[in-house]
């Protein structure tokens, strides 16, 4: 079976300025798999290669085993870049039925699925607002609803929660895991908080090269965080409340239904902090239902951009 993304010496350059640099990759199943790298490293020019927004250079690029920009490529790779584009004056949903018609879909099955899109992302208010009228959030949901339209095989999000308020990146990390269930979807972030709650895969970017092709577990080999699951949604209050602890640097919320955290910390008496936290979160009412010690996902990009191997699979 042909890979869904495969390039090899995949080269792009801007007036004398190489963005890719032999870029060989291949990605044959399906699931989350993220893209990250600094500012400027080639994600975006990446994924508009992929998708035919840019013509590569040199080098071989196919997607669903055929070449970016072909005509039986419709319908079956979806794509948010930055921000969607829509025409100023008319109403986003009278935009979706359009785009939904235009890839074969029937006007009930368009109104179907765009209603369910909007749903998962809280979005139907809004819809029937031209684009203008819009703040980037909510455009930057209805984008995310275009690029699942006609239910494409494969699926390339950039920077999907940019600008996203908490509650909202949490409905767009929850149709990412969903979606990701029955297709292939590539998720371009700097939030690596994202990247590693919602993704299996990280390829990793640094100056046009790929420097790391690496499963999520590898990256987070080492235990200097520990990933503790609650039996509720982590309120600020109980954020705050972690954060009194003088060892712990940074508590991140995550999971479906923010009902996980990440806590990081600097102390070598690990199991005297996990019994601090334990008691803090009880003293607040909360239950851990399940506890792990991981290296941050942060921490190990970090390594592989300084060019460090990653330490040895736990």
């Amino acid at each position: 079976m042909a890979a869904l993304i495969e390039t090899k010496e995949l080269i792009k350059r801007f007036r004398g300025v190489t963005a890719l640099n032999g870029i060989d990759i291949s990605i044959d199943a399906d699931g989350p798999v993220g893209l990250v790298g600094k500012n400027g490293a080639g994600k975006t020019t990446l994924f508009s290669v992929l998708c035919g927004a840019m013509r590569a250079s040199s080098g071989t690029v196919r997607v669903l085993g055929e070449k970016p920009g072909s005509p039986r490529l419709p319908g079956r790779l979806g794509v948010l870049m930055q921000e969607a584009a829509y025409r100023r004056g008319v109403g986003v949903d009278v935009q979706l039925l359009h785009l939904a018609r235009l890839q074969g879909l029937t006007a009930e099955a368009a109104r179907a699925q765009i209603r369910a899109l909007l749903e998962q992302l809280d979005a139907a208010a809004f819809v029937a607002q031209p684009p203008e009228r819009l703040s980037y959030g909510q455009r930057k949901r209805l984008g995310i609803a275009q690029a699942l339209l006609g239910d494409p095989r494969v699926v390339l999000l950039d920077e999907p929660t940019a600008g996203l308020d908490p509650v909202a990146a949490d409905a767009v990390r929850t149709l990412m895991r969903r979606e990701a269930e029955r297709r292939l979807v590539v998720v371009s972030s700097h939030n690596l908080y994202e990247i590693g709650d919602v993704c299996r895969r990280v390829l990793i970017i640094d100056r046009g090269k790929l420097v790391a092709d690496e499963d999520i577990a590898r990256l987070k080999a080492s235990s200097n965080s520990l990933v503790l699951t609650l039996d509720r949604e982590a309120s600020p209050a109980v954020v705050d409340s972690l954060m009194e602890l003088p060892e712990i640097t940074e508590v991140a919320v995550t999971g479906q239904g923010r009902t996980a955290i990440t806590v990081h910390f600097a102390t070598a008496h690990v199991d005297r902090l996990q019994v601090e936290i334990l008691s803090k979160l009880t003293a607040r009412g909360v239950s851990v239902t399940g506890l792990t010690r991981e290296r941050a996902l942060a921490d190990g990009v970090l390594a592989r951009l300084s060019g460090e191997p990653a330490g040895p699979a736990s």
